[in-house]
């Protein structure tokens, strides 16, 4: 827990510094679309532990226990069961498309 307060402490430096840089080259972050994760072992789960707010500015940056980037979902324990849960969802459905479409088909 200590590590993370730390962490998140340095965090909150680094995206004010970045907030600064924006704002001095006339750009704009879409705090709507910021998240954040903490990633950890299962062994060492905080997921209820009290871990500071993490800010952009006046704006609280929202946490999240998973997270689609570039087609995977994550979450914090990199275990990917969402992305197969999802991954398996859609095969479903799509095998379930073609078996209906199967009496249309002659081999």
């Amino acid at each position: 827990m200590k590590h993370a307060i730390t962490i998140v402490k340095k965090l909150n430096g680094e995206l004010a510094s970045l907030q600064n840089w924006c704002q001095v080259n006339k750009l704009e972050i879409s705090i709507d679309k910021t998240k954040f994760m903490f990633f950890f072992h299962k062994a060492h789960d905080i997921r209820l532990g009290n871990i500071p707010k993490v800010y952009i500015g006046d704006k609280k940056v929202e946490r999240v226990f998973s997270f689609k980037c570039l087609g995977v979902w994550l979450d914090p324990t990199m275990s990917f069961n969402n992305h197969l849960v999802a991954v398996n969802s859609k095969v479903s459905s799509a095998v379930g498309k073609l078996y209906s479409v199967k009496r249309l088909i002659s081999f």
